[in-house]
């Protein structure tokens, strides 16, 4: 009797096994990719698709150098801008620097120059002096923001002086027309100093000649005309002649 063994090692059975699995593979294969050939429109879709395929890959390679290039200027452009920009920088520096130079300049040439010789008035400040009226003062400083809360003085505050930018006028009470007895002159730029610091004696000497020293920091002039001129610790005072600063001591030195 012929086993199940002894049967699938007969070749008639191996021959049998082998057509049917070239069957199923020609099958497959026909329903897979020979099917799918007879029909016009996947054949059309494959082409369309080949032909994008196509175009991309054109399109990239043709943009990979264009990237290249603008990398490239980016590149150069931050470069360039980056010297520009150190180049301003330097350029901008030495223009302060110059400014600066300038400006020290001209303000040395305007503290020299603060008195005119035979005047104890500041140059640029002189348009009002003592005995003028308050009248005269509104009209000599037209520009100027002029204190007028106090009646017995007025005062201006930033007077674009290089030296004295505050300066206070005292009327005679007794006056109508409000006569200006006495001016102080005041500087910011002279209370930094320290008060033995006689920059402004030194200046009021080249201009009045010697002052008399009544103390460190105190010194007066003879009156020349109407006027007596006083430096009080840094601050400038032109009196009325016969008048004396409050608090003046009593004695030369």
């Amino acid at each position: 009797m012929t086993t199940w063994k002894d049967l699938k090692d007969q070749p008639i059975y191996i021959l049998g096994l082998t057509i049917l699995a070239s069957v199923s593979a020609t099958a497959a294969f026909y329903e897979k990719f020979l099917v799918p050939a007879r029909d016009p429109n996947a054949i059309q879709r494959a082409t369309i698709l080949q032909s994008q395929l196509d175009t991309s890959q054109r399109l990239v390679a043709e943009i990979q150098p264009l990237q290249q290039r603008l990398h490239k200027a980016e590149a150069d452009f931050a470069d360039r801008s980056a010297k520009l920009e150190a180049e301003v920088k330097v350029a901008k520096e030495a223009a302060v620097k110059a400014l600066a130079e300038a400006k020290a300049r001209i303000q040395d040439a305007e503290w020299a120059n603060t008195f005119a010789i035979g005047s104890s008035y500041p140059v640029g400040l002189e348009r009002v002096g003592v005995g003028e009226t308050a009248e005269r003062l509104a009209a000599a400083f037209p520009g100027k923001a002029i204190d007028r809360t106090k009646e017995s003085y007025h005062s201006i505050d930033q007077t674009g002086h290089a030296v004295f930018d505050r300066v206070t006028f005292y009327f005679d009470d007794g006056s109508k027309d409000k006569r200006i007895t006495h001016i102080s002159y005041w500087s910011r730029a002279l209370d930094g100093r320290s008060k033995d610091d006689d920059w402004l004696s030194t200046r009021l000497a080249v201009s009045l000649g010697p002052p008399k020293v009544w103390g460190q920091g105190y010194y007066s002039w003879e009156p020349k005309g109407p006027v007596h001129t006083f430096v009080r610790l840094g601050q400038l005072l032109i009196m009325r002649a016969g008048l004396r600063p409050n608090g003046w001591p009593k004695v030369v030195r």
